[in-house]
This record gives C-alpha cells, structure tokens and sequence, in this order.
C-alpha cells in the first residue's frame, strides 16, 4: 500500500479478513490514501468490472472458515483500477500420507486444562475479570498440538520446520538446528506422554499471557472484542496495552531461546524462563518496530508524509557489535534509489570483529563452544566502553558502488 502511494495512486482499499495483522494496526497513512476495511471481503464485482461490492464477515469456529453475515454491512468500491490478491502462504504437505498432514491440518488442542484452571492477574484482568475458558481451545500459538518442537509425537523420526513467532527467519534456523540436534543425538527426545506433558505446560503458559489466550480462547476473544473501541484495551498507543505487547514478544523469544539452548546454536538469548540481556534487546527492538506503526496518528502535523519507515532508527543496533541503524536521508515517500548507497550504511559505523576466542565486555562466559562446533558470538553492551575505539577502519574506496539489496520490513504476521 505505501508503495501504491509513493507512486502516486489516488486511493487503497485493504481488505482485512480478520482485522488483525500489521495492515491494520497501522495508526494513519500519508495523506488518508489508504482505507483499511476490516472484517470484510469481496463478494460480487460490479460496474461493468471496474467495481467491487464488499460484505461483511464473520468467523464460523464450528467450520473454520469466514461465512457473510446475511444482513450485515455492505460496501460498494467504485472505479477500482487494480486488485490484488494477497493470498499469503501455508505448508503444502499433500505429497504425504493423511496421518503425516494432519498437524497442519487439525485446529483445536487435544487436551484440557486443568479444572477450576484461572488466568494470572494483568492489566486487562479488571475489565475482562476471571473469564472461564472455552471448552474446546484452539491450536496454541507457539507450537502445533500433534508435534513436540519440531517431531511428531506419533512418529519422532518426522519432523517439521515451521514458524510462529514475530521472528520467522531466526526461528526457522533454530528450527533447522534443533532437528539437526536430533538427528546428530545431541538432544534426547522424551517419552510420548512427557511431550504431551510439557506441550500442555507451554498452552498454560500461553492463556496466561492476553495476546496468546485471545488467539486460542474464543470466550477470551469474544470478551475483548466487545469492548467500546475507544477502550484502552482497544488503543495499541497505551502504556498498558504496550506492555502486554512487549509481554507477548517475549514469550515468543523464550520458546526460541530455550530452542537455541538445547541446539547448540552459536548465538544466546536466555531461557525459557528468562530473556538474558540480549533476548531483552531483541524483544525490545520488535516492540519498536510495532509501535512505529501504530503510533502513527492522523491528526498529527506530518501524517501527510510520516510512514513507519520514518520513525527514529536508534533503538535498532546490532546485538553483536553494538553499530546503530542509518536513518534514512530523506523522508521515505521522497526518496529514490539513487539516493542509497553503500556508504549509507558503513558511514562513521563503528565496527567490531569477531574472533575466536574473544570475551564480551559483559559476559566471561561469551565464548561458549557450541555442540555443532561453531563459537557462540558475544553478547556486547552498545554503550559500552568496548565501542569508543573503532578496531577496523573501512577503506569506501575499495567497496563497490552498487548498492545493496535491503529487506526494509519482514513480517509473518500479516493480515
């Protein structure tokens, strides 16, 4: 959509399904071009093929799947010169035998919770009070109900890699590693019912934390989702709902760092139990990157030109050498790509190596060897000390003028 208005286009119209996801979080958009119209989806074309007629939807838990609601809202969108379907992606395992296909394919979580089972105090506890679960829960969010990390439970010599969490990339490598451990030996799997044991444990901990439990509970998400939209619960700008944000990012990162730990990844974010300084950093830094785009406003002064690409770059930094990101040279809907270069990004960049053996500034244990025999890289304050010299000078006359290729937002959790 931001590129449809960088080039000039007169209106969007983002149809949400769900109304959930980055698109419709967004706080404004330059100049009101693009119109996010939630929880409905294209039901007939019209206007001799230059029209749409949009109706609204509702979900089905019984079947799955979105069904128009008879008399409900009706929208007509008129001279559309463009659509495009944004079908997104899901694993395609029908190459398998059906017993093979169904962790993918089965909804609910097997098991129950245990009676008279209540939900740990938070923010939202005062407005939703102790709301008693649904009977029959959805699949969790961090993991698939048939696998235990990765195997399947029936049959451990099939494993799947998948992702989840608010860091896809990394957390299929981990993925990649913690299979690669089994496969080596390095990690022992449990008996079946520990897996289902420990699987029930990681659901428990995720109905207690209010983003997880409203993607699995449907009373939880019926509760809040009938609050007045101008309710606290319902402004991604509160203090309150922020910190339950940055409680759901870190949530994620445990399960990857607990993941990390058994694999002998070469790098370190924690525990299970505990985010270590580096796993902070990270949640911290996805935070950022949510609010850049909800705290957008479309009242404010700049809302013609401000996207989430405009927000400050100095929360983000490298979480091994400390080299904070480049702002951009000039607002985002101005800038062409004559503008980047390569020395954008290296420019006054303070860069550390990193060599075998070396110890982090905060940590004497940086220098862990891992079971796959690659180093662990250390964990490094960016304010540190360590940073006030710079160990390597780059030459810019020895690098190339052809300027990068630069993901600027990868996200699984699209709408």
């Amino acid at each position: 959509a931001l590129q449809a208005v960088k080039l000039g286009v007169e209106k969007v119209y983002i149809c949400s399904r769900s109304g959930e996801g980055v698109a419709a979080y967004m706080g404004a958009w330059p100049m009101d071009k693009v119109e996010v119209l939630h929880e409905m989806m294209p039901y007939d074309v019209i206007e001799d093929g230059n029209g749409l007629r949009m109706r609204q939807i509702e979900y089905d838990y019984e079947t799955y799947q979105y069904d128009v609601v008879e008399d409900g809202e009706t929208r007509d969108l008129l001279d559309i010169s463009t659509v495009v379907y944004c079908t997104g992606y899901k694993p395609n395992t029908t190459m398998l035998q059906k017993d093979l296909c169904s962790p993918f394919e089965d909804k609910e979580f097997p098991g129950e919770l245990p009676e008279g089972w209540t939900m740990k105090p938070n923010a939202l506890t005062e407005v939703l009070g102790d709301l008693p679960p649904h009977e029959e829960l959805e699949a969790p969010q961090t993991f698939l109900p048939k696998l235990y990390r990765n195997v399947l439970i029936s049959n451990p010599n099939m494993m799947y890699i998948h992702e989840s969490s608010y860091d896809p990339l990394l957390e299929i490598d981990v993925c990649c590693w913690l299979c690669l451990s089994y496969i080596t030996g390095d990690v022992k799997l449990p008996s079946q019912e520990e897996m289902h044991r420990r699987n029930e444990t990681q659901l428990m901990d995720e109905m207690d934390i209010p983003y997880l439990r409203y993607m699995i509970d449907r009373n939880y998400w019926t509760a809040w989702g009938n609050l007045p939209d101008d309710h606290w619960g319902n402004r991604m700008d509160d203090p309150r709902l922020m910190e339950l944000d940055k409680e759901t990012n870190r949530f994620h990162l445990r399960v990857i760092a607990r993941d990390m730990r058994d694999a002998g990844y070469p790098s370190d974010l924690g525990t299970y139990e505990k985010l270590n300084e580096r796993g902070e950093a990270l949640a911290e830094m996805n935070h950022i990157s949510d609010r850049a785009r909800y705290s957008l406003e479309s009242e404010s002064e700049d809302k013609d030109w401000r996207t989430f690409r405009d927000h400050d770059p100095s929360g983000n930094y490298s979480l091994f050498t400390g080299t904070a990101a480049v702002p951009l040279k000039k607002r985002w809907l101005e800038l062409e790509e004559e503008d980047c270069g390569i020395a954008d990004f290296v420019e006054a960049a303070t860069v550390i190596p990193t060599k075998k053996g070396c110890s982090s500034p905060l940590s004497s244990s940086s220098s862990i060897s891992s079971g796959h025999g690659i180093e662990q890289l250390p964990i490094i304050d960016r304010n540190s000390s360590f940073f006030s010299e710079p160990s390597v000078e780059l030459d810019l006359d020895e690098m190339s003028d052809t300027p990068p290729t630069v993901a600027t937002d990868i996200s699984s959790r699209e709408s």
